[in-house]
């Protein structure tokens, strides 16, 4: 779908800048500003509020706007760093397709801890795990990359809530230690909860099993060359940046064009088919190993 600035510019016109009294492009970076600032309430809420200093992080943006955002959103938010991945526009949907595949079944099991044993375990877990080697078996995972994790929904006898405990894969073939099982609970419980009782006896109310398909990975770091590519082609084209910098005309750069490690100074536009990347003024973009982009302060700026 091709962008109609046009279009756009006329939208923001009737709908924003003539009933706030503003020429458009204010309107815009309006709007745009408030856009950054509910982000960046939002990050603090995630980071400053639970006891994090975000200074000390890097700003990772995705998604096909974030590139646009992420140099406002760190200047305000006193961040050092910005890490742009190769393809930020579909970010999530590489990581799905990166992802490895997990099920995770249960099936009711009720049953005293002293009361339980061996055989009656193994003949629990064993529709489990053969529900597991046919799922793996329709997603094309072979045998070595999967792996198989029996677990356990634990309770004081009398709880209305259960913990779940990691089980020692010898419960799918003949192990059996009641004992073991509720030490690994009963410590499990204290640091939830703060304490735990040795006199009141346990029980299993479900069993899990939890199972993992490892998938291939591409390489990341390939496609992009190493070294750098002197004679990038470079356009330029003014960007509005606010009523305090006003106009600035920034170097235009197709990312398909760098190198491992190129750097550009800001302002700069990089464009890809995903997405838009802004440099600053004052900022400046490396492109790192794998191709991914960062972008600081420059030091003259710093």
């Amino acid at each position: 779908m091709r962008l109609d600035a046009a279009a756009a510019q006329a939208a923001i016109e009737e709908h924003v800048a003539r009933p706030l009294g503003l020429g458009a492009e204010d309107a815009a970076f309006g709007m745009l500003a408030i856009a950054n600032a509910q982000m960046a309430q939002a990050i603090r809420r995630l980071s400053v509020e639970r006891g994090y200093d975000v200074r000390k992080f890097a700003l990772l943006p995705f998604g096909g706007a974030g590139s646009i955002f992420a140099p406002f959103l760190a200047r305000d938010l006193g961040m050092r760093e910005i890490l742009v991945p190769t393809r930020p526009g579909v970010f999530s949907a590489c990581g799905l397709l990166q992802s490895d595949i997990r099920y995770m079944l249960q099936r009711p099991f009720s049953r005293p801890l002293e009361a339980v044993r061996a055989t009656d375990l193994r003949a629990a877990y064993a529709p489990l795990l053969r529900e597991v080697d046919e799922a793996f078996a329709r997603d094309g995972i072979a045998e070595p990359d999967r792996e198989v994790r029996p677990l356990a929904d634990l309770r004081y006898q009398g709880q209305m809530h259960e913990l779940t405990l990691m089980m020692p894969n010898g419960v799918l073939e003949d192990w059996w230690s009641a004992g073991e099982v509720f030490e690994a609970f009963r410590a499990r419980h204290e640091h939830e909860f703060g304490f735990a009782e040795a006199s009141i006896p346990a029980e299993i109310v479900n069993l899990r099993v939890e199972a993992v398909g490892r998938v291939g990975r591409p390489d990341v770091h390939a496609g992009v060359p190493a070294g750098h590519r002197h004679g990038v082609g470079k356009g330029s084209r003014p960007v509005y940046l606010g009523p305090r910098a006003g106009h600035v005309r920034a170097v235009v750069v197709q990312r398909a064009e760098f190198a491992e490690g190129d750097v550009v100074q800001g302002p700069a536009i990089i464009n890809q088919p995903d997405t838009t990347i802004l440099v600053l003024p004052a900022q400046s973009m490396t492109v790192l190993r794998g191709g991914v982009l960062q972008i600081r302060e420059s030091e003259a700026a710093q």
